[in-house]
C-alpha cells in the first residue's frame, strides 16, 4: 500500500517535471524568437536619438541664420533711412 502510494507521487512529480520542462523550453524558443527582434529595437532606437540630435543641430543652426537674416534686414532697413 505504501509502496502503491509512494509510486503514485513520483508519477505525479515526474509529470510535474515533464510539464516544467515543456514550459521552460517553450520559454527558451520564444526568448530565442524575440531576441533578434529586440535588438533590431535597440539599433533602431540608437538611430532614432542619432536623428533627433542632428534634428536638434539643424534646428539651431536654423535659428542662427534666421536671426542673421533678422539682423540683416535691420540694418539694410537703418541704411536705407540714412541714404
Amino acid at each position: 500500500m505504501e509502496n502503491e502510494i509512494n509510486n503514485d507521487a513520483e508519477n505525479e512529480v515526474k509529470k510535474f517535471n515533464e510539464k516544467l520542462e515543456a514550459l521552460e523550453n517553450q520559454i527558451k524558443l520564444e526568448t530565442d524568437k524575440v531576441n533578434p527582434i529586440r535588438e533590431k529595437n535597440i539599433e533602431n532606437l540608437s538611430r532614432i536619438q542619432r536623428l533627433n540630435l542632428e534634428l536638434k543641430s539643424l534646428d539651431k543652426e536654423n535659428n542662427e541664420e534666421l536671426d542673421t537674416i533678422i539682423e540683416s534686414d535691420k540694418t539694410l532697413k537703418n541704411i536705407s533711412i540714412t541714404i
